[in-house]
């Protein structure tokens, strides 16, 4: 019934790793793996959220998947579609315009509703249609098993999974669904710019424009999470993390942004829209958070590489490298500290925002009358000591690599100078279990500040 438990999400997540690797997902798996009428096909692949449209897919919504994918139309035809007045009027969509009083958002920030960000829903719920209508297809030959199982039957035969399946879509999704995403980054932007503008005009004050981007982020990786990484019958997250890796390599959402999104905050809480529920925190948030730093560190040694001719460092960062050899653009010193320079500067925002948000999580935790630790406090603590160990692994991986000229001293140099250091980092635990409502959240902090002064 909704509760969460480890041997109940060891199973769930067995069976769909087997549904992932069979050539007839959920359905294979119902009809060959699980006892017939067993319930527990259902509560995996069909309970909580289905990962679907919701419902009847709109019209407006259709048309454009059908543009994107099925046609030849150009791009920038799209792209001028999706900013126009004949979308507004044709989608019915007043809610660009920030609400009156208080606010009434989520967590009384009205940047950040959904409604805010009408064009660039659509426009990425377009995008992955199909992957979304894969989904439902299989959500309805699962169906068509459990029935048959139910019944004593054998499942869908083969001609039944063949007039199921349709023509219209290829078996493998990932390489189509990374390949639209380069394609149709404009029209994603272009929405995502109009939704801003928008809002932008008619907010009473003056707007952050920082937080209004990162706002606007956060809301496509919540349509994405929804369609490429809902709780699906074939749902073992590989799609999910594929599309936001091209994401992120394309400039469309920035890894604070992926932070933001995978730890919940301004998101309607799972006890209800108001104060006082639980954060929707993805179990898996840290390996996404650990995958966002790695890309990011990966653009910012790019950028860095590209960036160097022979340009005076002035000091800074690159004081820290010992530099031996003598002048020159190339000198390997020099090169290894522009990397690590533009790294943390990168990567040291998203860092401590995670870290910092388990923290608040955990502190603001209600969860300490029953003699169990809720299960979002557990994955919130473990989550940081994992991500802070990933964190050190990349950049020994991609920052320090081979070369010679950078040490893990370095690093952990550049870390203090960007306030990131384990001492800081463990303080701000430490600060936060003082403010816990409860022993259980308190211990749990401690715990997480240990880790990290023995990991850092």
């Amino acid at each position: 019934g909704g509760r969460r438990s480890s041997r109940g999400e060891f199973v769930s997540g067995a069976l769909r790793a087997m549904a992932s690797m069979s050539s007839e997902g959920p359905a294979g798996v119902v009809a060959d793996c699980l006892p017939p009428g067993s319930p527990l096909g259902r509560s995996v692949f069909l309970g909580g959220k289905d990962g679907g449209e919701g419902g009847e897919v709109p019209p407006t919504l259709r048309d454009l998947a059908e543009r994107m994918w099925n046609t030849t139309e150009d791009v920038d035809s799209l792209r001028q579609y999706v900013i126009s007045d004949e979308l507004a009027e044709s989608y019915g969509s007043t809610a660009g315009a920030p609400p009156a009083g208080d606010g009434g958002g989520v967590d009384g920030d009205p940047m950040f509703r959904p409604g805010v960000w009408w064009r660039t829903a659509l426009a990425v719920r377009s995008l992955f249609h199909p992957v979304v209508r894969k989904r439902e297809r299989m959500r309805r030959q699962t169906e068509e098993a459990l029935e048959a199982s139910a019944a004593g039957g054998e499942g869908m035969d083969e001609g039944d999974n063949a007039a199921a399946a349709g023509t219209d879509e290829t078996e493998d999704l990932m390489p189509d669904v990374t390949d639209a995403i380069n394609r149709f980054k404009p029209v994603v932007l272009a929405a995502l710019a109009r939704d801003a503008d928008a809002y932008d005009s008619a907010a009473p004050g003056r707007v952050d424009d920082d937080r209004l981007l990162l706002a606007g982020e956060v809301s496509i990786l919540s349509v994405a999470g929804t369609s490429l990484g809902g709780a699906g019958a074939d749902d073992d997250g590989v799609l999910l993390a594929a599309g936001l890796e091209r994401l992120m390599d394309c400039g469309v959402v920035s890894g604070l942004a992926v932070a933001t999104w995978a730890l919940g905050e301004h998101s309607p809480t799972e006890g209800g829209g108001g104060g006082g529920g639980t954060p929707p925190v993805r179990p898996d948030w840290w390996r996404l958070c650990s995958s966002a730093v790695r890309n990011v560190l990966t653009g910012a040694c790019e950028q860095a590489d590209a960036a160097r001719g022979g340009s005076d460092l002035g000091g800074g960062i690159g004081m820290i490298v010992d530099s031996s050899a003598g002048g020159g653009g190339d000198d390997p010193s020099e090169a290894a500290a522009a990397r690590l320079e533009e790294s943390l500067g990168a990567a040291a925002p998203m860092i401590r925002y995670a870290v910092e948000r388990s923290c608040q999580i955990i502190s603001s935790s209600t969860g300490d009358g029953g003699g169990k630790i809720p299960h979002v406090d557990a994955d919130v603590a473990e989550g940081t000591k994992r991500l802070v160990s990933a964190v050190l692994y990349h950049f020994r991986s991609v920052v320090i690599g081979e070369g010679g000229a950078l040490t893990m001293q370095n690093v952990m140099t550049g870390f203090a100078g960007e306030g990131m250091d384990g001492e800081k980092l463990a303080s701000a635990c430490r600060a936060a279990a003082g403010a816990c409502r409860g022993r259980r959240g308190s211990r749990l902090l401690e715990g997480v500040a240990s880790s990290i002064e023995r990991l850092m």
